[in-house]
């Protein structure tokens, strides 16, 4: 066989394979990374629905499902949990509920349902499509767009799938001077993009940048992102020339600047880079851009605060969050549902970083902004641990009485209690402290409720002494927590020093065991062998600490006793 056979032959072999799975090659071509899930269909092929609804920003995919086979949900879930991801189940008379979560940046999937399988394709998408419904042109377009009125009404045929009947008036109007046959151009491209036909999409977006470029058009910066969306390489470095921020639009065309500026949001979040798209966003409602941008960026930048930016998805400092936050709260306003939840994170974030005073200005800001009955609890403690945080007891007070008047759940009344009793412990009122201590409940406290008890009770037995060290011992708590050990010491010492010595060793022997990298277990080892013994090497005037002695004495190395006469 020679050369041009061969290739003939493997060439033949190729379409063969190709015609053979054309749905895989063209699924494949259609996402950068992808993972593939099979299902069985069994006998309800025919009647297996499955729509699917991509979440860029969350980076889920929701499948409602009718006439699906029970054995079809375990084996998505194994798949789903072996591909590194996470999915939840909500089964309903008519339909079962699938939300899956993978880590794809511009995640998108394709469902097929042939013979008895179930293929379902989520990855991340190798396009940018075209949003779903798309923008109003007639808040878009300013009046002095000639074809303004023709591109309004052709939005109805593409909104309800009339896709030729579109493309024949568009093609019409592109032939005409001026922005209003631009955007028909770009408009194709949208079209052709939605009906699945990406390079020539891709091929219209081209064709239309080379002409708004020659007429040094203010739409430049919108083709240039249509081009990117639509050409392929969405997810790394364009080969063509994308037109940047220096070449903004004149003034006198700021439309197409916060058009493009859209644009170019939703492009970086598709990218996963959620940081540069939230100040894209932010910058946007800044502006006094169209109603229909603006409406579109405020829901864009709410989702981005509560989905990634609140969740922890980057690894930003407490100080940068706090400040991320605050910037898009001061465009978003407080009327919106997931405020609160976005204050809270703020604030938390605030007091990390040690800014107490920063973080009770943000929460008093959302309390000003937001109806008394609406207003979360959490919202009301975390406020009063701020002005506790500042050392303003008054303040602090005075929110815990409102607090407890609101008839807060159980959790927050015990978090309550316990700031109580801190601060009547930092006021010199330990009998106050301890009586708030009595009424926090949840073992979740454990810990910190028994340092106040440790520092308020001046008076100790054997019965609380025992029950304080169980406490501990037992709380919901790391066992290598920096409190916890602590705690154990100082309940040793006390019992030491109330003469219950067989307490005290089993609070070292806990320490021995449980604390063996910390600098002080060789001074719990020694005193569990010298029980009472570093109290009596010292004299009454001695001013050395006789724990550090013993932990010294114990600390150095023993020689090894001569045995019989060897020298």
């Amino acid at each position: 066989m020679n050369r041009t056979s061969g290739n003939i032959l493997i060439g033949l072999i190729l379409c063969a394979l190709s015609a053979s799975f054309p749905a895989a090659a063209a699924s494949m071509g259609e996402f950068v990374r992808m993972v593939r899930l099979l299902a069985p269909s069994g006998r309800a092929a025919g009647r297996v629905e499955i729509e699917a609804v991509p979440d860029t920003i969350a980076g889920t995919v929701t499948l409602t499902a009718r006439n699906l086979p029970p054995a079809a949900i375990p084996s998505i879930t194994r798949q789903v949990k072996r591909a590194g991801g996470t999915i939840s189940v909500e089964r309903s008379a008519r339909a079962v509920v699938m939300r899956i979560a993978m880590p794809f940046d511009n995640i998108q999937c394709r469902v097929k349902v042939s013979g008895k399988k179930i293929r379902i394709d989520i990855g991340s998408g190798r396009f940018l499509m075209p949003e779903s419904p798309p923008l109003d042109m007639n808040g878009l377009l300013p009046s002095s767009v000639r074809q303004k009125n023709d591109l309004v009404a052709l939005q109805a045929d593409i909104a309800a799938g009339r896709f030729d009947r579109a493309m024949t008036r568009l093609k019409e109007i592109e032939r005409e001077q001026g922005l209003g046959g631009q955007i028909a151009c770009l408009l194709q491209a949208d079209v052709e993009a939605m009906r699945g036909r990406m390079r020539t999409a891709s091929h219209k977006a081209v064709g239309c940048l080379d002409r708004i470029m020659l007429a040094v058009s203010p739409l430049r910066l919108v083709a240039a992102v249509k081009v990117r969306s639509y050409d392929g390489t969405l997810m790394k470095k364009s080969p063509r020339v994308i037109v940047r921020e220096a070449s903004r639009a004149p003034l006198d065309h700021a439309w197409a600047y916060y058009w493009a500026l859209y644009e170019k949001a939703r492009l970086t979040i598709a990218r996963g880079e959620f940081e540069k798209a939230r100040r894209k966003l932010v910058a946007l409602l800044r502006y006094d851009a169209q109603p229909v941008l603006v409406k579109r960026a405020a829901e864009m930048l709410k989702r981005l605060l509560v989905q990634r930016t609140i969740a922890g998805d980057d690894s930003s400092g407490p100080e940068e969050l706090a400040s991320r936050v605050v910037e898009a709260l001061e465009v978003l306003g407080a009327d919106w549902p997931g405020c609160g939840r976005a204050v809270l994170a703020a604030a938390n974030a605030m007091l990390r970083a040690g800014l107490p005073v920063l973080a009770s200005s943000t929460l008093l800001w959302f309390l000003k902004n937001t109806p008394v009955s609406d207003v979360d609890p959490e919202i009301l403690m975390l406020l009063a641990e701020s002005f506790a945080e500042a050392k303003d007891t008054f303040r602090a007070e005075k929110t815990l009485s409102f607090l407890q008047s609101t008839r807060p759940p159980a959790d927050v009344m015990d978090r309550a209690n316990l700031l109580r009793a801190k601060l009547m412990l930092a006021a010199g009122k330990a009998e106050k402290a301890l009586e708030f201590i009595g009424m926090v409940k949840s073992r979740l406290f454990a810990l910190e409720t028994a340092a106040v008890e440790l520092a308020a009770r001046k008076e100790w037995n054997e019965a609380l002494l025992k029950g304080l060290l169980e406490r501990v011992l037992t709380a919901e708590d790391s066992k290598n927590s920096p409190l916890k050990k602590d705690l154990v010491l100082q309940i040793a010492d006390a019992a030491f020093a109330a003469g219950q010595t067989g307490l005290a060793t089993e609070a070292w022997s806990w320490f021995v065991t449980n604390a063996r990298s910390d600098p002080r277990c060789n001074m719990a080892r020694y005193r569990i062998l010298r029980a009472g013994g570093p109290a009596g090497e010292c004299s009454a005037g001695d001013t050395e600490d006789p724990w550090v002695r013993a932990a010294e004495l114990f600390a150095k190395p023993q020689r090894p006793a001569k045995v019989g006469g060897a020298k």
